[in-house]
């Protein structure tokens, strides 16, 4: 049905029939979760507490220390004072990622041609602390129930976030109105994978 059509099923009434809402393409993610057995990432509760910089000040040890087995740890934090006290460095990005890499599929023919990278990948040392299992469903829409009994075997422990993104989907959803009520939601419907393409640029992704 195309868009005037549409409208006038709803009874509302148009000046151009123009193909709104039909090219939605929205950026699939998937996430990985590695979980590590050395201090290496961020856990609120245990590393940004009194203690920690009573025993760097004080004492010269603990996880502030640059010491190889803290190293990364250590870095994190040396982020962290750098967004506290002059608001710059990576937690100023919305995903406080530690990197983030560009890269292309084998189906985008990025090294033959003009082309922009089809696929995101997130490196984030961030634990598995006391309210991820709040956090992490508001933030990314997860299902709370799922997630949570995902992590909970885990909590406390540290972790690495490796989420890919399909920047470039191909697969094409679209955005229409429920009804003629200004204040009725929309309806979306994104279409997700209905591309084969964007099911190979996820493997790949993932092989990363």
């Amino acid at each position: 049905m195309c868009v005037k059509l549409f409208f006038v099923y709803l009874q509302i009434k148009t000046k151009v029939d123009l193909p709104v809402g039909k090219n939605l393409k929205d950026h699939l993610m998937f996430f990985q979760i590695f979980i590590v057995d050395k201090p290496i990432s961020l856990i609120p509760e245990r590393d940004l507490g009194i203690d920690t910089l009573v025993d760097y000040f004080f004492k010269k040890t603990g996880t502030l220390k640059p010491e190889p087995l803290y190293i990364g740890l250590y870095l994190h934090m040396q982020i962290i004072l750098q967004l506290i006290v002059f608001w710059e460095g990576p937690f100023t990005i919305p995903t406080a990622a530690y990197a983030q890499l560009f890269t292309c599929s084998s189906i985008s023919n990025c090294s033959k041609t003009v082309d922009w990278p089809d696929i995101q990948v997130f490196y984030v040392p961030l634990g598995l602390h006391q309210q991820i299992h709040n956090d992490f469903p508001r933030i990314f829409k997860f299902d709370k129930e799922t997630f949570t009994k995902l992590v909970s075997p885990h909590m406390g422990k540290d972790a690495i976030f490796n989420p890919t993104a399909i920047v470039r989907p191909r697969s094409t959803g679209q955005i229409t109105l429920k009804d003629s009520n200004p204040f009725s939601p929309p309806v979306i419907e994104p279409n997700y994978l209905d591309h084969p393409d964007d099911i190979k640029m996820a493997i790949e992704g993932r092989n990363v």
